[in-house]
């Protein structure tokens, strides 16, 4: 029985390993690796909705992820819910309360892609 981690999960053990393997570069850097310019590191947006078209054809719901982050977080198998999109907006360190409006809701859809095509937020697996 496989769990689903929620984004906001995801997003927290992402940035705190991160934050680490930086410490540990900074304090050892005759150990890290020059990066392979034929491998990048993240992305593209273009990239990311290719994986989500994909995941899409896959579901067994029509979502329109393109337009709503409570369909991308469906999409992604994440809880959509106002409290989740909430924890979310704190998570991101986003001024103010949220509220749900349209604005807040596609500052989320942004970061959310970005944070997907950064690697900090993984899309299921399609076949």
């Amino acid at each position: 029985m496989s769990a689903i981690i929620p984004a906001v999960a995801l997003t927290a053990i992402f940035v705190a390993i991160k934050h680490l393997v930086g410490i540990h570069r900074k304090n050892h850097p005759e150990e890290s690796c020059p990066p392979n310019p034929e491998q990048p590191d993240t992305l593209t947006i273009e990239e990311v909705s290719r994986i989500l078209d994909a995941a899409q054809a896959e579901a067994t719901e029509d979502l329109p992820w393109r337009s709503g982050i409570v369909d991308l977080q469906k999409l992604l198998g994440n809880d959509a819910s106002m409290s989740a999109r909430r924890d979310l907006w704190r998570n991101f360190d986003l001024a103010g309360e949220y509220k749900g409006t349209a604005e807040q809701n596609i500052e989320l859809h942004r970061l959310v892609m970005e944070e997907i095509a950064k690697g900090a937020i993984k899309v299921p697996e399609t076949t």
